[in-house]
């Protein structure tokens, strides 16, 4: 009967244990979700800012690149075709 009862316990123990694991295991996963979560938001908000200040550079470029062109129109206006002074 002792061992029976040894078995029993045994038994009764571990299924506490098993019991108390997966709650434990449930707690971790919801709490790896949020982190999983929280490093998704992080990751998306810095690509969105990388994006915008792409946009901006190529902007920057764009405009510079158009007065460059605008000053070069204009300096080939002023000086127009070469004269001789005699």
């Amino acid at each position: 009967m002792l061992g029976c009862q040894g078995g029993l316990l045994y038994r009764y123990r571990t299924d506490q244990t098993i019991t108390g694991l997966r709650s434990d295991l449930r707690v971790r996963i919801s709490a790896e979700k949020y982190v999983a979560a929280a490093y998704l938001v992080v990751m998306l908000s810095f690509f969105v800012h990388v994006m915008i200040h792409a946009a901006k550079v190529t902007r920057l470029e764009r405009e510079t690149r158009q007065l460059l062109e605008s000053l070069e129109m204009n300096a080939t206006r002023r000086v127009g075709p070469p004269t001789r002074q005699l």
